[in-house]
């Protein structure tokens, strides 16, 4: 029989003890021999993450499997084969299982030519999958609080204008003259193709020549030269020196936008522009997605007229990457209705103004953090639960794998709900009681773009399940 070994570190893990290429094929190699299996084939994937399946020696592993050049697979452990259940469960099933060749993963003990060890394996699998999330939620927790406290994000080169020490953004004064230079010239209408004739006569950064109409677009467009650190869809003071002045950058901001839609489309409406009032601020309380507005041609008997709702991208099913579950069937809902009852939730508030400091007051009283947080905790202990019932063979791991999968879903959608947070209200009581004031009394007189920015003022977030309309305002 011939037994293959498969290798994987990922860039973090060479560096760990036990982890090493070497290391785990010494130890291997050493297995196979106290078995007696001398038939090897070694297949390596160095540095390359356990996440999904587009590794060249796995991939290769995989067509000699088909070509019946494989009777055995050997692991150190089930991650590395794959940090995905559902990656690992194909494999194992799938591949190995519907090939007949044996699977055995050394450390954990783990072999699949008997039913106790195809079923630890799907265990094992739910682990790495839970610890990869894990990862995930502690590294994107780290880049956030980094934001937070005005730390740029890092991982990378220091952008153009600044270079790193410590960890912090210091100012490059040749670099940063050249920014200057950029943002002024451009707010005096030079061109963008003149722009770059100018910076490539007079300047060079540390990363060569400004060539690439790109990078000027670029760096006209970042926050970070205001003093700003983005993150997600949410901006803060960064603790670095700014460049430019946020006049300058605004007036910057308003001539790419200008420019990029062009003189020859004057008086027509921009492309991508939101046409309904509340896009942008409508999420799925089913599948997580954000909600769009969108028309339709209604035709009856001789009757043909348009009629416009607000639909979840995941119900609509494109563009792919807006979607995130393509089963969801949340309800649509017209978009004049909608709006009403958002308007009058609205007119709620402004017959009784002072009811916006109790609101605060009960928020902070009752954490919402604390309780997604909370919810967050309960879904957890299912899943262990869960993976005990598998353990000791009390329940089958096809009932556990599905409810496995609903598990990590809900839980998704809460981790989503809690980065969503903001530490601090975005709107100041004040500011709000003035908004809801503006829009009692002239709301019907202004355009579309300044009733939007009204509303995107006052609110952060609806979201729609079924009937259900949550609110989550600005103010607290």
């Amino acid at each position: 029989m011939i037994t293959a070994i498969y290798v994987r570190v990922s860039t973090e893990e060479q560096a760990k003890e036990g982890y090493s290429i070497g290391e785990q094929t010494e130890r291997m190699k050493a297995y196979c021999d106290a078995k007696g299996w001398k038939n090897i084939k070694v297949y390596t994937d160095p540095g390359l993450s356990g996440s999904n399946m587009n590794r060249p020696a796995l991939q290769k592993m995989l067509t000699d499997i088909d070509r019946k050049e494989v009777d055995r697979v050997v692991v150190y452990k089930l991650d590395r084969l794959s940090r995905s259940q559902k990656n690992t469960l194909f494999l194992i099933e799938d591949v190995f299982i519907k090939n007949g060749v044996d699977f055995v993963d050394i450390t954990e003990n783990l072999d699949s030519s008997t039913p106790i060890g195809r079923m630890m394996i799907g265990v094992m699998s739910a682990f790495s999958q839970l610890e990869r999330e894990w990862i995930k939620e502690r590294m994107a927790m780290g880049h956030e609080a980094r934001a937070k406290a005005g730390l740029y994000h890092g991982g990378g080169p220091a952008p153009i204008g600044y270079d790193y020490e410590d960890g912090l953004l210091v100012l490059d004064p040749y670099e940063a003259m050249q920014i200057k230079y950029l943002y002024e010239e451009y707010a005096k209408d030079t061109s963008l193709r003149e722009l770059k004739r100018l910076m490539n006569e007079k300047y060079k950064t540390k990363y060569g020549a400004w060539t690439s109409d790109s990078s000027i677009r670029r760096s006209l467009s970042q926050k970070l030269y205001i003093g700003k650190i983005d993150f997600k869809n949410d901006t803060y003071d960064g603790l670095h020196e700014p460049i430019v002045s946020k006049e300058l950058f605004d007036k910057v901001q308003s001539k790419l936008l200008e420019r990029s839609w062009g003189k020859r489309h004057a008086g027509k409406s921009r492309p991508f522009t939101a046409k309904s009032l509340l896009t942008g601020l409508l999420y799925c309380g089913h599948c997580g997605a954000r909600y769009f507005g969108r028309s339709q041609l209604y035709v009856y008997k001789d009757k043909r007229e348009p009629r416009h709702y607000y639909t979840c991208y995941s119900r609509c099913g494109y563009p792919a990457h807006m979607v995130k579950d393509p089963t969801c069937k949340n309800k649509n809902y017209p978009v004049k209705k909608l709006d009403t009852k958002i308007l009058n939730e609205i007119k709620i508030l402004s017959l009784d103004l002072d009811s916006l400091d109790t609101m605060v007051t009960r928020q902070n009283e009752t954490s919402q953090k604390s309780i997604l947080q909370s919810q967050l905790n309960k879904l957890d202990k299912q899943i262990s639960k869960l993976l005990d019932l598998l353990q000791n063979d009390k329940m089958p791991f096809e009932a556990v794998s599905k409810r496995l999968e609903t598990l990590n879903t809900d839980r998704k959608i809460i981790l989503n709900d809690i980065d969503n947070l903001k530490v601090e209200p975005k709107l100041a009581v004040p500011e709000a009681k003035r908004i809801i004031t503006s829009i009692g009394e002239s709301f019907d007189d202004l355009d579309l773009i300044k009733k939007r920015k009204l509303i995107h003022d006052l609110i952060n977030k609806i979201t729609i399940t079924d009937d259900d309309i949550t609110i989550q305002w600005a103010f607290i």
